[in-house]
């Protein structure tokens, strides 16, 4: 048997009949008021709903804009940071490679003689190469060649304004798209340093490669040239032994050029001093043998063609016309003859050969003078080769070289 035959109901029935009841006894005009007054409520409810939601998105997308800034700016520092950093590379880049091509040049000058001349060809062709490299370079970015440091006032980077507290989310994100493309532009400068450097580095390598041939020549080409030299003293030996130890030394290729350099120069020097010691010794033992043929000339012409003695002569040999002869030496003719006056015959008077190193220095493959007899033979003081001969008649010459083939 159910409730309601028993005479109950359900609360929830008893309150639905209730407010049924309720509406029935309820005049038209008042149900429809409550009715309006209902939907309204409704409406309001909706509305401020909505209103919560937008409220929320907007505060997620400031937030966001925010933070995009905030990476934007941090991104940007890098940037620079690095900007910096690569720009101060290429520049010690510039002047390291301007250095080591100025000593390279000075190096393949230094080593003529003591290293294979196609090496050094090599290496001078690549050293010109950076050389080039590093000017343009430093022409373009305005730098000075030998300090790396700009030659133009350096303009400020460009600074990002502070965002205001109270600034909208449309001004945060313009704000951030300025920051971006100031970040592009850093990064895209990195990548120019970058590149400038992996330029100057190659060819410094290139440098480097063309130099292990001329280190490799030293030892045997350098060696064989003073072995076949015969002025090649202890101080050139030494020079090349420096030479090779500076090649072979664990330093920075800089210092190994320029201590090689050094000892090429030294070489070099000595080289020289010798050569023109061997010039000068040559020189006095031509004068010593032109002396020694001058006198053996002069005694075979006071010796008497009639061969011997009389008592009638000044000096123990006669002529044989039974004349004297006031130096010693005989005339067939009988007439007499002094060594201090010229001959009767109009010809000069016959000096033995003069000759003093010392003129002027060396020049071109040689040289050579001719002096009437009483004066001296001067040939350059270093000459490489020195030759002497009589003029009859007239008096002496000399024929010198200079080149020695070095």
């Amino acid at each position: 048997m159910s409730d309601e035959t028993q005479g109950t109901q359900r609360p929830e029935r008893a309150r639905a009949n209730r407010f049924a009841g309720l509406v029935a006894n309820t005049p038209r005009p008042t149900r429809i008021a409550v009715a309006i007054t209902v939907v309204a409520v409704m409406v309001v409810g909706v509305t401020a709903g909505a209103s919560g939601i937008v409220q929320a998105v907007n505060k997620a997308a400031h937030s966001s804009a925010l933070t995009a800034n905030d990476q934007a700016t941090v991104a940007l520092a890098t940037a620079r940071e690095t900007n910096a950093a690569t720009s101060t590379t290429l520049s010690a880049g510039i002047v390291a490679g301007a250095a080591l091509s100025a000593k390279v040049t000075a190096l393949v000058g230094a080593a003529a003689g003591l290293a294979d001349p196609g090496a050094l060809t090599a290496l001078e062709a690549a050293s010109k190469r950076l050389g080039d490299t590093v000017a343009s370079i430093a022409a373009d970015r305005r730098l000075d060649l030998s300090t790396g440091v700009s030659i133009v006032t350096a303009v400020a980077d460009t600074t990002v304004p502070a965002l205001p507290p109270d600034a909208e989310t449309d001004a945060i994100a313009s704000a951030t798209s300025y920051i971006n493309r100031l970040t592009a532009d850093a990064s895209g400068s990195v990548k120019g340093n970058a590149y400038l450097t992996a330029t100057i580095e190659k060819a410094t390598k290139a440098v480097h490669d063309a130099f292990a041939p001329v280190v490799n020549s030293v030892p045997a080409g350098g060696q064989a040239r003073l072995d076949a030299s015969a002025s090649a003293g202890t101080p050139e030996r030494d020079a090349l032994t420096a030479a090779i130890a500076a090649v072979n030394n664990d330093d920075s290729a800089l210092d190994t050029l320029w201590a090689y350099t050094q000892a090429g120069i030294a070489a070099k020097s000595s080289h020289d001093a010798v050569e023109a010691q061997k010039a000068a010794d040559a020189a006095a033992a031509a004068q010593k043998a032109a002396e020694q043929a001058a006198a053996t000339v002069q005694a075979k012409s006071r010796s008497s063609s009639g061969g011997s003695a009389k008592s009638g002569s000044t000096s123990g040999s006669s002529s044989s016309a039974g004349g004297s002869s006031s130096s010693g030496s005989s005339s067939s003719s009988g007439g007499s003859a002094s060594s201090s006056t010229a001959p009767k015959d109009g010809s000069p008077t016959w000096y033995p050969l003069q000759i003093h190193a010392g003129g002027s220095d060396c020049q071109g493959a040689g040289g050579g003078q001719q002096v009437s007899y009483g004066s001296t033979l001067q040939p350059p003081a270093n000459a490489f080769s020195v030759n002497t001969y009589e003029i009859p008649g007239y008096g002496w010459g000399v024929k010198w070289t200079c080149d020695t083939g070095w």
